[in-house]
């Protein structure tokens, strides 16, 4: 029984995680977006900032 209850735990914190990661992805994708129009930084910076989400 407790076995079986911990494996779904862990299933159910792999599926959290994976979750997390796509938030992540679109918001690093939003913020480097926002930086390459804003001007004050360079270009290059704003698409550093959206690498990391580009493997959405």
């Amino acid at each position: 029984m407790r076995d079986a209850l911990a494996l779904i735990l862990l299933d159910l914190h792999g599926r959290g995680y994976d979750l997390g990661l796509v938030f992540f992805g679109v918001n690093s994708l939003i913020m480097g977006l926002l930086v390459w129009r804003s001007g004050l930084f360079a270009k290059i910076f704003g698409a550093g900032l959206a690498m990391p989400g580009s493997s959405i």
